[in-house]
């Protein structure tokens, strides 16, 4: 099974090397970044925590829109503030959500 998820990470990695220039396929986090635009974003495989709390936040998304404008405001306000990046150990994407759902109920 970790044959699997190994093959299919690096047939990932196999497409983004045929759109950018340079590339690196290790690293502690499973992080892709887009140098050109400017994009982070992690690949997670068999996550089912983070997939669970995904749905959660997609179905809470559906029901008031307030939340998705909300996620992504104070989203960008953290990543301004350098308090929402992997590598340097703080905040992460989904305590940043759930902060906002704790918030608006």
């Amino acid at each position: 099974m970790q044959e699997k998820k190994i093959s299919a990470i690096r047939k990932i990695a196999k497409v983004l090397y045929s759109h950018q220039r340079d590339g690196n396929c290790c690293g502690v986090l499973p992080i892709v970044i887009d140098r050109g635009m400017g994009i982070e974003c992690d690949i997670p495989v068999e996550n089912k925590d983070g997939m669970t709390r995904s749905m959660i936040f997609k179905l809470i998304s559906s029901l008031d829109e307030r939340f998705q404008i909300l996620s992504y405001l104070v989203k960008f306000w953290a990543k301004v503030q350098d308090l929402n990046s992997q590598r340097e150990l703080t905040m992460s994407s989904m305590s940043i959500i759930s902060l906002v759902a704790f918030h608006l109920q």
